[in-house]
Order: C-alpha cells, then sequence, then structure tokens
C-alpha cells in the first residue's frame, strides 16, 4: 500500500475506483466493525471468568468500548488513503444499462453460465472502468481476486488483471521502463523537430552584453543557433502525457553595438559621454540551457509528433561573456 502511494504521488500511477466499488468498501468496513463488536461481545460473555482478575492482561477485554468511534476512525482511514493516493472517482452511467442486460442474457463475463444476478455491481463498474480508459486513452490495471474479474479482462486488452498489488507494482514497474524506451526511440525521429523548437524558443528573448570597455552593448539579432547536445530523461508521465527534461547545449552568434570609445568625449558642461560613432563586432558563445517539454505519447506511437509547454532556460535572458568576441577582424566603427 505505501509503495502504491508513493507511485501514485509520484505521477507513475493513477488509482482509478468505479463509485460503485468505493462504496462496496465502505460497506464493507462497516461490517467487519459489527463482525468485531459481535464477536468482541461473544468473548466477553464466553471469557466471563476472567471480568474478576483485574491485574490480569485481558482485563483491558472487558472495558467499554465506542464501536461508532472505532467506525469512524477506520472510514477516515480509508479517506486518507483514497486522498494519498489522489483517486479518481469513477460514475456509473445509466447509458450502460443495455450492454450490461446484454450481457446478463448472454452470460458473458462477470455473470457467466449462472447468469448470476449478484454481479450486477460488477458489471456496472467495469462499464465505468471501460468508458474511463477510452476517454483518457490508457489500460487500467484491475486488483481482484474474483475469477469474474479476471474472465472479463481476458476479454478485453484495456483491463489488466492483477491478483494483488504487488503485481500491479511490478507491472507498472515494468511496462514504464518498456513505455521510456519506446518515448526514447521515438523521439529519435522526431529530433530535428525539437531542436527547431528549442531554438526558435531561445531566440525569443533578450540578449545583453557588456564590452570590455564599460560600454553596455546593444545585441542587434541573433543567427546561427545549434543545438549540439540534447540528451532527454523522462521525469514522469501522466495519462498520454510525457514530462521531459534535458540540458541543451547551444552554440550562436551574434551582432552587437556599443558607443566607439575612440570617437567619445566628455561634454564640459554636462560632463555626459558624447559618442560620435558607434563600434560594431561580431559576438559568438555557446551556453548550455536546461530545457524541459510535455510531449504526447500516443501521437508518438503514430509516427506523429505533439508537444507543449516547451520552456528554455525558464525563458530567462542570456549574457554574453566578456570573451565572446568572434574575431577582431570583424570589428568595424562608423
Amino acid at each position: 500500500m505505501q509503495a502504491l502511494v508513493a507511485r501514485a504521488e509520484a505521477g507513475d500511477i493513477r488509482l482509478v475506483m468505479p463509485e460503485i466499488i468505493l462504496r462496496e468498501l465502505r460497506e464493507h468496513a462497516a461490517s467487519a466493525v459489527q463482525a468485531a463488536k459481535d464477536a468482541h461481545a461473544r468473548f466477553r460473555k464466553d471469557a466471563a471468568i476472567l471480568r474478576n482478575l483485574p491485574k490480569h492482561a485481558l482485563a483491558p477485554v472487558f472495558a467499554d468500548i465506542d464501536w461508532e468511534a472505532i467506525a469512524k476512525t477506520i472510514e477516515k482511514g480509508l479517506d486518507r488513503f483514497l486522498k494519498a493516493a489522489k483517486t479518481k472517482t469513477v460514475t456509473i452511467a445509466a447509458d450502460d444499462a443495455p450492454e450490461v442486460f446484454d450481457d446478463y442474457f448472454a452470460r458473458k463475463p462477470p455473470f457467466g453460465a449462472g447468469k448470476k444476478k449478484s454481479e450486477f455491481p460488477d458489471a456496472f463498474a467495469i462499464k465505468a472502468l471501460l468508458r474511463f480508459a477510452d476517454d483518457e486513452d490508457v489500460s487500467i490495471a484491475v486488483v481482484s481476486g474474483d475469477g469474474d474479474w479476471e474472465a472479463v479482462c481476458k476479454t478485453d486488452d484495456r483491463l489488466i488483471w492483477c491478483p494483488s498489488l504487488e503485481a500491479v507494482i511490478d507491472h507498472s514497474q515494468k511496462a514504464q521502463s518498456a513505455q521510456h524506451e519506446r518515448i526514447r526511440a521515438a523521439l529519435a525521429d522526431h529530433r530535428q523537430e525539437l531542436e527547431a523548437a528549442i531554438v526558435e524558443s531561445f531566440a525569443d528573448r533578450g540578449f545583453y552584453w557588456d564590452s570590455e570597455d564599460g560600454y553596455d552593448g546593444d545585441v542587434e539579432e541573433t543567427y546561427d543557433e545549434e543545438v549540439e547536445s540534447l540528451e532527454w530523461s523522462i521525469v514522469g508521465t501522466e495519462g498520454r502525457w510525457a514530462d521531459l527534461a534535458a540540458d541543451a547545449s547551444i552554440t550562436f552568434k551574434a551582432s552587437a553595438t556599443f558607443p566607439d570609445p575612440d570617437m567619445s568625449y566628455r561634454d564640459d558642461e554636462t560632463k555626459d559621454i558624447v559618442s560620435m560613432g558607434n563600434k560594431h563586432v561580431g559576438l559568438s558563445a555557446t551556453v548550455t540551457v536546461p530545457v524541459t517539454v510535455r510531449v504526447n505519447t500516443r501521437t508518438l506511437e503514430k509516427g506523429e509528433l505533439e508537444f507543449d509547454d516547451l520552456t528554455v532556460n525558464g525563458n530567462d535572458d542570456i549574457w554574453f561573456a566578456e570573451d565572446s568576441i568572434e574575431d577582431q577582424g570583424d570589428d568595424w566603427s562608423e
């Protein structure tokens, strides 16, 4: 349970609970508390001879118990788990009734050969899960030791039967590893598209440079941007989206203009520096910037690239280093 919550908090797994199953869970918890209350009452009656031994280890068993408080504590524990696991409650739909009854009369799982009427809640829960799988374009691991649920999962590849929570964790780890490999392989076919988007986002910011002479340079344009290295890490997946991160090494050039100190003088009255001409230089730099992006994994599987939330260097400004002048031969004045 702790591993399940941890993976849910990390976004590796989403817990989906059909509303009707959640109601059954609450009913089972209430029934279990009532069974414990009845068993406790029977024990106190059958072991009444021990009541007169106040120093005996079983003495606390004969004290009065607030069973209503216990029931509320257990219910709150369930609510805490559902919240910690970020559980999505899926409601049943009246529109599912015709298909459910068709399955009942056709003796399809979960009803089986006996057309078990007790399986109607499960039948509606199954339809709710299948609808969610279609809406979110996902597969769902179903945790159940019920053979009828297992039979349903064998007839529909949208549902994956897991007999225990351990099986879910194991399956998710293997599935995640395989998914990450598929994503990386698919991204390789779209490297140029992503690099072009990175360059475009990178160029859409402020560029600044301070000359060695102490004048603020005006960067007029950047050009020849190129991504030299890019290695994606998959930091998380959610539904049909994968969150990627990388450190991109980008080389680029720019032209800058600043007041030419050889053509400047100080005004005697205002004491301001007056420039009679500008100096032009070519700049070059290589910077390594963080890149994040969300990629649609479903479109990748179809050989297409769809991405969103591309961020390069947090969209921060770029400053050239003092030694970034390319070639003094490109330096000229006007």
